[in-house]
């Protein structure tokens, strides 16, 4: 388990060094307009792409490990969603299962380790590791792309994982 450890260091210290937008509770948060453009593609993107996450997650290269996904999770009446972690995944052709990976702040019936299952269409990212290198990840290089180069570098130290750059194209 220490792999599973060490991959939520890394989603956790994400967020709590990315404070870019404003902070939620305890600065951990990343509050992003559920209209903001870049956020929304990236979105798109790892929605477009959840089927080679799916492939590898089914018959994994032994090059490959920290398997996660985000998912979004509505609470309140004003249509807010929380997209948090999950990790321990499994796929069974229709749901997605896996425990809440990070603190939870907005939705109250969830807490981190909680069992969740997701649909496939609640996905809003994911992430598999490659021979140290992030692949998906399509929310994250939204916001490394935000971050100034001095947060960029502490971040990546941080992490002992490659992202490659995408600052400036589509991710």
């Amino acid at each position: 388990m220490k792999k599973g450890r060490w991959l939520l260091f890394v989603l956790i210290f994400f967020s709590v060094s990315c404070i870019l937008f404003g902070t939620g509770e305890a600065g951990n948060v990343v509050d992003v307009s559920r209209d903001d453009p870049e956020m929304n593609a990236a979105i798109q993107e790892a929605q477009n792409t959840l089927d080679v996450f799916i492939a590898a997650l089914q018959a994994p290269k032994p090059s490959q490990t920290h398997f996660s996904i985000k998912a979004g999770f509505h609470y309140g009446d004003q249509g807010g969603a929380e997209h948090i972690w999950l990790s321990d995944i499994s796929y069974d052709g229709n749901l997605f299962k896996g425990t809440i990976g990070n603190d939870v702040y907005y939705v109250p019936n969830l807490k981190y380790g909680d069992p969740v299952t997701v649909l496939r269409d609640n996905i809003s990212d994911w992430m598999i590791v490659e021979n140290g290198k992030m692949i998906g990840g399509y929310t994250i290089r939204v916001l490394y792309c935000r971050m100034s180069p001095r947060e960029q570098k502490q971040f990546l130290e941080s992490i002992k994982m490659i992202i490659e750059e995408t600052c400036g194209q589509n991710n």
